[in-house]
């Protein structure tokens, strides 16, 4: 009691269906992820904010900017990089500073202590 008809109809309903039913697990398991991800995000977000680091500031109005002689650590393993001061350094007010090097010479981690972004010890 199968015409041919009723077949190429089913068939043709059939390979319509197809690519959602072999989407539909993707799509769950992006569902899950994304999830996840929001939920790890609320988390993170639900955080109390870190305090901002006080950068350096010294008590002569004229040079506000200063930077303690001494050793500021950039990461936090012994064997990791640190930059050295022998001379104290400061800027004053209204004073143009250039910071030059190649790469890797310590610009960066220059201008981060001085932000107070680094760590010194003495």
């Amino acid at each position: 009691s199968f015409s041919a008809a009723m077949i190429f109809t089913a068939l043709s309903l059939l390979n319509q269906i197809r690519f959602p039913l072999l989407f539909y697990p993707n799509a769950l398991n992006a569902l899950a992820e994304g999830s996840a991800a929001l939920r790890r995000l609320a988390q993170f977000l639900a955080l109390p904010e870190a305090p901002a680091p006080r950068p350096p500031m010294s008590e002569d109005r004229e040079l506000p900017l200063l930077l303690a002689p001494g050793k500021y650590h950039i990461g936090t393993s012994s064997s990791a990089p640190s930059l050295h001061l022998s001379e104290p350094l400061s800027v004053a007010v209204g004073e143009l500073v250039a910071v030059l090097g190649p790469v890797g010479s310590g610009k960066s981690s220059l201008l981060k202590a001085f932000l107070g972004e680094l760590p010194r010890t003495p």
